[in-house]
This record gives structure tokens, C-alpha cells and sequence, in this order.
């Protein structure tokens, strides 16, 4: 009988989402059941096409102790021989059922060096998991043993959509001809500073007047950011496309993808229209140093722009759309990046040497 693999999440929907999906999907040995915080317990769930057993706690607010005991209820039923939390919201959940419901083995994802709350105590039990590697010297500073870490970067399913499913995407949201379209992908919240994003989109429309802005995403400032787009640009020209499954397809429709947010780990549709071979223009951060110079084989494989200068992330979008033999250099060394670090095969066998050892 092969082992079962408990996967918690806030959310179904998210980018980080992918990942999971990715490492189900690819980690056939093992039995996985998947729950969502916030989902209910009827729906459907599917990873890379293949139907998962799926749960959900029905969470309705921060501290919901409904939502823990359905969690526990679900851990007592399910047994697993390991549990694996995926954010911080659900490894907190998972510390607060594991007093009533026994969890013999934890599996701590997406640590960021950010966590309001610092990883549960250290034990034979627990491993965490970062994305990146200056995430394990932050704790390790303070005096938490490495041994107990692994560093596993997100994976990109380097497969691309088809011509006919661009075709029928394009023709969906009314890009046909020779539209120049900005692309952005992620939850609207405020940290993603997608109103920069806007208000530096309506400079690319004083130089082409029918350029689009696709925002793919939804969440608490969808409304603020509705408004806001349609007082400083126009809403036909900047197109609110809601929470999408397929949010890795549409970023092939991109020419240009901004990313303003400065988190402290990788961002997946970052990765992903690098692989699409989208070049990006990204917020000067740490982490996005760290990514775009993954080797000083590769040269420049992106365009870094202060995060909130609205005026030089327009001029580098221009310069990327004007710019062909640049284009062609930034995107090329962005998806030798991504082939030779963030590919999904390789995500998905450091998970399956992760669950193997400790299961």
C-alpha cells in the first residue's frame, strides 16, 4: 500500500498553487490527498489532468477554530503518514490541530524570511522547505540546524501552449492584430503594487494608444484598483481578467511582463514568461538580482527598474518593443535560466527524494 501524502494550502487558486499541482501530479508513488483552508469539501480537483482526492476546512477568517476542527476531523480520517503545508497560513492551522490530531510527519513549505511567525520548533519530525538558498542562511544565522532544511526552487512546466489555443485566447479577449499587450499575473492585494503597474501603463498610451494591459488575478483591491484604473487610464484598454486557471497559458499572450511586488521569494509567473520567453521587467529587489543573474555565463535576461518609477519601467517596456536584437538576447538567456534551474522535472525529483527519505 503506498504512503499517503496530506497537502495543505490556503487557497486552490494561487500561483503557488501550480507548483503543488506539479508535484502531485509528478510524485505517482505516493497517495495524495489535497485541502484547501478556504475551500469546501465537495469540490473537484485536478492535477496536470489527473483527478486528486480533495478536501477543504471552509475557512471564513483569520483565526476560525470551526475550520481547525474540521482540519483535525480530516487528519483523523485521512491518517497520513505525512502532512505537507505549503504557506504560512496553513502551517499554522496544521500546528493548532496536530495538539488534538497526531501529524507523524511535517513537511514545512514556503518558508520566507518574512513569516510573521518564526517555523515551528525543531525536531526529528519536521523539515522545512525554502525557495531559496539565502532564505536557509537567514535562519541558520539564528541558530537553526541546516540539516533540518532543504532548499527546493520552484519548478516551470516548460511546455507551451499551442497556436490554435493562442488563437482562441486572443480572439476571448479581443487582442487581435497588432495590439501591443503588458501582462500582469497575481493576486490584487497591496504589496503587488499592480496601481503602479497602471499608472505606468498609461504613459505606453501616450506612444500607442491602443495598447492593453491584461491583469490577471482578483482578490481584496480588485474594486480600489478598478477605479483607480479607470481614472487615470481607460478601461478599455486595461482589462481585468479575474482569477484564471489557465493564468500559465496567458502569459504567452504577453509582449512585455512587469512585475513591480518585492517579495521575498521567487515569483511563479515570473518564471513563467521567462520560460514562455516573455521578457520581463521587474522591480530591483534582492531576489530578482539574485534570479536574472543566475550565472555569469548568461547576460542580461531581464530589464530591473526602481519599483515605483513609473516613468522608467514605461521606457523599458518601449525599449524591450523597439529593441528586437535586446529582445532577442534578454529572452534567450531567460529561458536557458529557467531550463537549467527552475524546470518542473527537477522540482518535482527533489520532492520525490524529500517524501522517499522520510517515508
Amino acid at each position: 500500500m503506498s504512503k499517503k501524502i496530506f497537502h495543505v494550502a490556503q487557497s486552490l487558486n494561487s500561483q503557488a498553487a501550480r507548483q503543488r499541482e506539479l508535484v502531485v501530479a509528478g510524485c505517482g508513488a505516493f497517495s495524495h490527498v489535497v485541502c484547501s483552508l478556504a475551500g469546501s469539501s465537495s469540490r473537484d480537483y485536478y492535477a496536470n489532468g489527473q483527478p486528486i482526492k480533495s478536501r477543504g476546512c471552509g475557512r471564513r477568517f483569520d483565526y476560525d477554530v470551526f475550520a481547525v476542527a474540521q482540519l483535525v476531523k480530516l487528519l483523523r480520517a485521512e491518517r497520513p503518514d505525512l502532512v505537507h503545508t505549503w504557506d504560512e497560513s496553513s502551517h499554522h492551522f496544521v500546528s493548532f490541530a496536530s495538539v488534538f490530531a497526531m501529524v507523524p510527519l511535517l513537511v514545512v513549505g514556503g518558508v520566507e524570511e518574512s513569516w510573521q511567525a518564526a517555523p515551528p520548533s525543531e525536531n526529528g519530525k519536521t523539515v522545512f522547505v525554502a525557495t531559496r538558498k539565502a532564505t536557509l542562511d537567514h535562519y541558520t544565522a539564528k541558530g537553526w540546524t541546516a540539516s533540518n532544511w532543504r532548499v527546493i526552487p520552484p519548478g516551470v512546466d516548460l511546455t507551451q501552449p499551442t497556436a490554435s489555443q493562442l488563437n482562441s485566447l486572443r480572439a476571448e479577449f479581443d487582442l487581435l492584430g497588432d495590439l501591443v499587450v503588458i501582462g500582469i499575473v497575481g493576486d490584487l492585494i497591496v504589496e503587488n503594487r499592480v496601481d503602479k503597474l497602471i499608472w505606468a501603463f498609461d504613459l505606453i498610451r501616450v506612444l500607442r494608444n491602443s495598447a492593453q494591459l491584461l491583469i490577471v488575478g482578483d482578490g481584496p483591491e480588485r474594486n480600489n484598483l478598478h477605479r483607480f484604473a479607470d481614472r487615470v487610464s481607460s478601461l478599455e484598454n486595461v482589462k481585468f481578467i479575474g482569477g484564471r486557471d489557465d493564468w500559465p497559458s496567458l502569459v504567452s499572450l504577453f509582449d512585455v511582463y512587469w512585475h513591480a511586488a518585492m517579495t521575498p521569494n521567487y515569483s511563479p509567473a515570473t518564471l513563467h514568461a521567462m520560460a514562455a520567453g516573455v521578457p520581463v521587467v521587474a522591480s530591483d529587489s534582492i531576489v530578482n538580482r539574485e534570479l536574472f543573474a543566475a550565472s555569469e555565463s548568461w547576460g542580461e535576461a531581464s530589464l530591473l527598474v526602481t519599483p515605483d518609477d513609473r516613468a522608467e519601467r514605461a521606457k523599458a517596456a518601449e525599449r524591450l518593443l523597439n529593441d528586437q536584437p535586446l529582445r532577442k538576447q534578454i529572452t534567450a538567456n531567460a529561458k536557458a535560466i529557467v531550463a537549467q534551474r527552475f524546470s518542473a522535472e527537477q522540482m518535482v525529483a527533489a520532492y520525490q527524494r524529500l517524501y522517499e527519505s522520510l517515508v
